[in-house]
């Protein structure tokens, strides 16, 4: 049996109290060892890649961290993943798209409470993540608030509550029992090749009533070459009036520019046939979402859109399952 590498980016795990308010202060290794008492329970090494709030995390910590998974998995029966909890459904997403063809789990985990509040979440989260690190499921996957959720199915619910992320319109991969993992789900298996090429000039746009056409235009003017569309509904864009933007669509995909229409509502996912307002859509050039998280939608594109410079190759590979993100 190989060790198990816990890898560190910081978020709540990582902070302690300062004049300045919350901020990652702990180093991973002193996140082992608060959170286990010093016993992890089996070979677990550290190594800490960054030590930052996850709001300032990005593009180039997605590829930093695919980076230094893929050098160091081969060596470990699989990586954990502490990380702070607002960006950590976008992060699992993009490494979902990014390590593709994985043969071990790789699995994000963080808390909502530091390790210095008495009622901390962090080590009963910590636990469960190396549990899972040992777990037959490849792939990469969040540990919870006592769940496994994969990465292109999470999304934060809660900015308090310790059952923060949601499997949102798949059921979660497993639940956690007193450091035992219960299988729920397996997902399909991990389809593709690592590339760590993604394209920056992605946008994702939430609708509300009275936008400008304007202002979704002028994302083609500042080079973006996909939009992610949180639309109204089941991907509803107005289709009348000086807020009409299915002629919008149709200018921005005539000059290149991906658009993917998803939903502003949690569940379900989005469906361009059910209104003539989204058929509308469609006609104009947009693709469906369907039932991906909003996280998934965004970082697909981008990963889909660094694969190719041709728009119409990036839109069908955009419809293309990589691994868990579409109910097929």
């Amino acid at each position: 049996m190989r060790p198990i590498l816990l890898l560190g980016t910081g978020g709540t795990i990582a902070s302690g109290s300062s004049a300045g308010g919350l901020r990652p202060r702990y180093t991973v290794e002193e996140i082992l060892t608060k959170a286990t008492g010093g016993r992890p329970g089996g070979t677990v090494e550290t190594f800490q890649l960054m030590n930052l709030d996850s709001s300032s995390l990005e593009l180039g910590a997605w590829v930093a961290m695919a980076e230094a998974v893929q050098a160091r998995l081969s060596q470990y029966d699989g990586i954990v993943i502490t990380h702070g909890t607002d960006t950590m459904a976008y992060s699992a997403s993009a490494l979902s798209f990014m390590l593709g063809g994985l043969d071990r789990p790789v699995v994000f985990t963080g808390s909502q409470r530091t390790l210095e509040h008495e009622s901390s979440d962090a080590p009963a989260n910590l636990r469960d993540a190396l549990v899972a690190a040992r777990s037959p499921f490849p792939g990469v996957m969040l540990a919870f608030g006592g769940l496994l959720i994969s990465g292109v199915r999470a999304t934060k619910l809660r900015t308090r509550g310790l059952e923060a992320f949601g499997s949102i319109n798949a059921g979660p991969l497993g639940a956690f029992n007193d450091g035992s993992l219960q299988v729920l789900r397996q997902p399909p298996a991990h389809a593709g090749r690592p590339s760590f090429c993604m394209e920056p000039r992605v946008a994702l746009v939430k609708l509300w009533p009275g936008l400008e056409p304007k202002f979704l235009l002028g994302l083609a003017g500042q080079g973006y070459r996909g939009l992610v569309i949180e639309a109204f509904g089941l991907g509803g864009l107005p289709s009348s009036g000086p807020g009409e933007l299915g002629g919008v669509v149709e200018e921005l995909v005539g000059q290149g520019v991906v658009v993917v229409v998803t939903t502003q509502c949690v569940f379900d996912g989005s469906d361009l046939t059910a209104y003539a307002v989204g058929r509308r859509a469609r006609q104009a050039g947009a693709l469906p979402a369907r039932d991906m998280t909003k996280e998934a939608a965004l970082t697909k594109l981008m990963w889909t859109l660094g694969q190719t410079p041709d728009p119409d190759r990036a839109r069908q590979l955009f419809l293309e399952p990589v691994w868990d993100e579409i109910t097929p």
